[in-house]
């Protein structure tokens, strides 16, 4: 059953057996920052393996706070050797991401499986 914060950030979780898929629904945005995070942060902290993938099929808009929440839930995995992959994000997202430099604290790929399927890509 998907978990819908009050921001209407939409966050549906399945496991499988290296990586725990996070699907995303919704903006990540100044109105997801503060309890929402720290709740995102703990459910993305507890994947299997360490490393999660979050489907951001259906995430049409991410700001520079949500990118911070994205980096600030990768580097909880980091030390663990785990990571946080990004899969299907739309162009706005991907492009977020690669100008500001970020594609190996977060990379991309083209779908959930070749996300679950990759080596470790944690940058430490």
């Amino acid at each position: 059953m998907p978990q819908t914060f009050p921001t209407g950030l939409s966050i549906e979780s399945s496991d499988r057996p290296d990586c725990r898929v996070f699907r995303l629904s919704g903006e990540l945005d100044l109105l997801v920052a503060g309890a929402q995070e720290a709740e995102f942060a703990n459910l993305v902290s507890a994947s299997p393996g360490h490393t999660a993938v979050l489907d951001m099929s259906d995430v049409a808009f991410c700001d520079s706070t949500g990118l911070g929440m994205l980096i600030r839930a990768a580097k909880g995995l980091w030390p663990h050797g785990g990571s946080l992959r990004i899969a299907s994000p739309q162009e706005q997202v991907t492009r977020l991401i690669t100008t500001n430099g970020l594609a190996r604290a977060l990379p991309l790929f083209d779908s959930v499986e070749l996300a679950c399927q990759a080596k470790d890509t944690s940058p430490l």
